[in-house]
């Protein structure tokens, strides 16, 4: 695991234990999820988690999709990008936002943030298309969870950018989704972590357009100052 990213979580866990020791919080609160980030093998890749995914029949979504949409873009990216789930294109192809949502991510990335798709890390929480585009259930956000904080983990990223409501219920454990949970900064194993909306939904509401502008100039800020430390 990237050292940079185990020093956060352990920092995050000493912190939250001395709250605990002070009386200021209930150890139950501690959230156990994050702290398995601590015993991923350093020497685990991208590569050896799609392995382990393999031809995956964890759900039922195995029976109706086309292809495993696993990820893409830089390993070592400075930004996570996390959606929803495929796609109709997206299952056809076999890659995360393609399609005029992918176009549409892609120009926000450049106009924004000056990056291109290829330079972020771009992923679902979901890697198999639900069918008819239907929301994926709890069985199947909870087959497919292992596999996300594997790539989380390992691609020790400085930002998440979570986009869309299933992704930020997913990610940060909230039964808020992205309306309420947008607009601030959030912490989700170890890393800052921020929601907005999926371009998707942009395409559709584009009253939102400019609410998703100001979640990316506050990802942008957040990006440079911690490249400045």
């Amino acid at each position: 695991m990237n050292p940079e990213a185990k020093e956060r979580e352990l920092d995050r866990l000493m912190a939250e234990i001395q709250a605990v020791l002070a009386g200021k919080r209930s150890p139950h609160t501690i959230a156990p999820y994050d702290a398995i980030a601590l015993t991923v093998s350093p020497s685990q890749t991208l590569a050896q988690v799609r392995t382990e995914l393999g031809d995956c029949q964890r759900c039922n979504l195995c029976k109706t999709r086309k292809n495993i949409v696993f990820g893409r873009g830089n390993p070592s990216a400075h930004l996570l990008i996390i959606g929803e789930a495929p796609g109709e294109q997206e299952d056809r192809t076999g890659e995360p936002f393609v399609g005029r949502a992918g176009e549409l991510l892609e120009k926000m990335l450049t106009s924004v943030l000056g990056l291109t798709s290829e330079e972020v890390y771009i992923a679902n929480v979901i890697k198999c298309r639900p069918p008819d585009n239907r929301d994926p259930d709890s069985c199947e956000v909870s087959a497919c969870l292992p596999f996300l904080q594997d790539q989380i983990r390992i691609i020790a990223p400085k930002v998440l950018l979570l986009m869309g409501s299933i992704a930020t219920k997913a990610v940060l454990q909230s039964e808020h989704g992205v309306t309420r949970m947008r607009g601030q900064w959030h912490e989700a194993y170890g890393i800052p972590t921020y929601a907005t909306f999926h371009p998707a939904n942009l395409l559709r509401q584009e009253r939102n357009k400019v609410y998703a502008f100001e979640d990316l100039k506050a990802v942008e800020e957040k990006i440079r100052a911690s490249k400045s430390r």
